[in-house]
């Protein structure tokens, strides 16, 4: 009897436990993990890591005969130039995730780059991780395109602190960070909210200038999961200036925590935040919103962490997101996605 869903791909080494869109993977025995394969330890580019991803493609290849469907988790960077017409003509059905934006793919990059773009006509369909991002793709692939949004593991209910003194403002993460306006926001809040200080984690410090060296600032080294929580969970909210997004572990770490973001107003993330004043327009609108924030009482600020982690729980809790995408990829492969969730009543659904 044929499985229905294999996945393919990785966990990014600079993902703790916790994040990375490999849990969107239902059940381990389904997953072909390129980490765990010979030179899966390389380098991300390295020649070593591309003879791993060569090799993780032909034991998807082999193992994809016992499937219906095939989902990519990092098809920008596991899967290369020939599975998926190989998997069409088995009869599979290929579904990739799309985590980078148009720029990524209208490049020109070398021979085995264009020919990986051009079979992306073999896919079958392409989960995306915005709306935006949903109605670009499908004005080339109409009717191939599902907006799914990440996950985030929830965990249990943090004890609301009393607010640190000074307010704390946690920053974290480096892909897509826009360092320009971090820069000026830092040397603006040295005059507006002298109070407030900035605890930075995961950055690249040196691309703050002299910013990174204010009174007001903090770099952290890597954090583990315990200590990295526990700068979220003390801090007033989280401020993350960007300039590009599909998603963001860091903004949904803060949320699951009850703990607010603010974020300039770009494609991407408009899809992962509730609705109130948690987007800015320009450095003043953010001054504007710091100040409101700041007046807010104990009650108000518990009141809002319940919210947060209950919005979270509803749209993007990991069980949440692993259904759509399995319905997303039984749909793709015809199979009667009532019938399946019956069938599959009363299993252990979703392992980690």
């Amino acid at each position: 009897m044929l499985g229905k869903v294999l996945y393919s791909g990785f966990r990014w080494p600079h993902h703790d436990a916790q994040s990375g869109y490999h849990h969107v993977v239902a059940d381990a025995k389904d997953f072909v993990d390129s980490g765990a394969l010979w030179g899966g330890e390389a380098r991300i580019g390295s020649r070593q890591r591309k003879l791993n991803i060569f090799l993780a493609e032909l034991v998807t290849l082999a193992r994809a005969w016992r499937y219906r469907a095939v989902f990519y988790v990092y098809p920008e960077t596991c899967a290369l130039f020939f599975s998926a017409p190989l998997l069409k003509l088995m009869g599979k059905r290929v579904i990739y995730t799309l985590h980078l934006g148009e720029k990524y793919w209208d490049r020109q990059g070398s021979l085995l780059f264009r020919l990986k773009r051009y079979n992306l006509r073999f896919v079958d369909h392409f989960v995306v991780l915005s709306s935006q991002q949903k109605q670009r793709l499908e004005a080339k692939f109409p009717r191939r395109v599902s907006f799914v949004p990440h996950g985030v593991h929830l965990g249990p209910m943090p004890v609301v602190p009393v607010p640190a003194l000074p307010p704390r403002v946690v920053v974290a993460g480096d892909n897509f960070r826009d360092y320009a306006m971090l820069r000026e926001i830092i040397e603006c809040f040295a005059t507006r909210f002298p109070q407030i200080r900035f605890d930075l984690v995961g950055m690249q410090y040196a691309r703050l200038g002299e910013a990174a060296h204010a009174p007001s600032v903090t770099c952290h080294p890597r954090l583990d999961a315990v200590e990295y929580s526990r700068v979220i969970r003390e801090a007033s909210f989280m401020l993350l200036p960007l300039h590009f997004a599909t998603a963001n572990n860091a903004l949904l770490e803060a949320l699951a925590q009850g703990v607010p973001v603010l974020c300039n107003r770009i494609d991407g993330v408009t899809d992962y935040l509730p609705d109130g004043d948690y987007l800015f327009d320009d450095i003043e609108h953010l001054c504007e919103l710091v100040a409101a924030r700041l007046a807010m009482t104990p009650g108000q600020r518990a009141l809002e962490t319940a919210a947060l982690r209950e919005y979270v729980d509803a749209h993007f809790s990991w069980p949440v997101v692993r259904r759509h995408i399995v319905e997303c990829c039984l749909q793709t492969a015809g199979i009667d996605v009532a019938a399946s969730a019956a069938e599959a009543h009363g299993a252990s659904p979703l392992s980690r």
